[in-house]
């Protein structure tokens, strides 16, 4: 479980397949398979291993939704053609012409060196971006409309046409932190996460600032607690909006007082294992429930 934790699928893979020599049939090393297999886009070995996981287990929710995205996944894989370089590889509709594909590719190409610059970190591996036409984006993600991208182990993006060049390198950017980010530091705080993904995507700060200052006004602020998980999906758009504003604001902000390289290597640190608040604590001599403290005040 801690190799496939940090992206090391074909680790965990070994481990688990290890385990199905002895015990072919525990339902939790099947699907543990399977999810590795569908991490490194193996899609027929993930549905079938994740079919022998839930026929074994047919009480677990999850793993019938993963086994159902499997299927509807891989029914959409079949159609898409890929371009791939050292980093990445981009599957798209074969309806597309492949110069919109190229772009992409080349787009992420500068993430990878502008964003890797940024936070210091260069992954291994190739990370599968699907960029998505018509209703295929919908259908896999089951997002809410308003949401044009997403990263869940792959980055999918939404992508129709006319093609908004800008607005695309900045939604690449903000998916490809979040790669980044989780891969440094699995289960970090979604307002963390989505805060540094729109520091990297250059969102402006000063119309999220009055944006938040408003809803404090308002009494409406959103406790960080509530923001832990993501929160992207929920029905309410005006609680999304305030919730990412609410987040960033209070990221740039940290990020302005010690620096991007000091939130990395609280990431750092959390991804060892070290509690959030203590690795905050460690690296800005203030612990996290200090820091949000002082950030509200700053809007009384």
């Amino acid at each position: 479980v801690a190799h496939y934790r940090a992206d090391h699928f074909f680790a965990a893979r070994n481990e688990f397949q290890h385990v199905l020599r002895h015990r072919p049939e525990d339902p939790t090393a099947l699907a543990y398979v399977g999810y590795a297999y569908y991490r490194e886009d193996r899609l027929r070995q993930a549905e079938e291993f994740l079919g022998r996981a839930a026929a074994r287990s047919p009480d677990d929710a999850q793993l019938t939704r993963w086994l159902d995205r499997t299927r509807a996944e891989r029914r959409v894989w079949e159609t898409y053609s890929s371009l791939e370089d050292d980093h990445f590889t981009v599957r798209f509709p074969e309806a597309d012409d492949a110069p919109r594909a190229r772009f992409v590719l080349d787009l992420l190409a500068d993430a990878y060196v502008r964003v890797g610059n940024d936070l210091g970190l260069y992954p291994d591996g190739t990370l599968i971006v699907f960029a998505y036409g018509g209703t295929d984006f919908r259908r896999i993600t089951g997002t809410s409309p308003w949401i044009q991208g997403l990263y869940d182990g792959k980055v999918r993006l939404s992508i129709d046409e006319p093609v908004d060049e800008a607005e695309l390198g900045r939604l690449l950017a903000h998916e490809y932190s979040h790669a980044l980010l989780h891969r440094l530091a699995p289960g970090t705080p979604a307002w963390l996460e989505e805060g540094l993904a729109q520091l990297e995507e250059g969102r402006p700060a000063d119309g999220a600032r009055e944006f938040v200052r408003e809803a404090f006004a308002r009494g409406e602020g959103i406790p960080f607690e509530e923001l832990a998980s993501p929160f992207h999906s929920t029905g309410d758009r005006d609680r999304v909006e305030l919730g990412y504003a609410q987040s960033f604001v209070f990221v740039n902000d940290l990020a302005g007082r010690y620096g991007k390289g000091t939130l990395v290597r609280v990431l750092a640190r959390s991804g060892e294992g070290i509690p959030l608040s203590e690795a905050f604590g460690a690296e800005t001599g203030n612990r996290l429930d200090e820091l949000v403290e002082h950030w509200r005040r700053g809007f009384e």
